[in-house]
């Protein structure tokens, strides 16, 4: 009767916080990205003295 637990069954629980981790890393690189983006784009308005193009 006491065999190892069925994994098909204890995947939802597994699968949750991967799945949220997974959430956090996206947010993280897509804020990185922008980010990223903005401060080119700042440093390419310093150089052409402050004129947006």
């Amino acid at each position: 009767m006491l065999k190892r637990p069925n994994p098909l069954r204890h995947s939802p629980w597994h699968l949750i916080p991967l799945r949220r981790m997974l959430l956090t890393a996206l947010t993280a690189v897509l804020l990185w990205v922008l980010l990223n983006h903005s401060l080119q784009a700042g440093a390419r308005r310093i150089k052409t003295g402050g004129q947006i193009s």
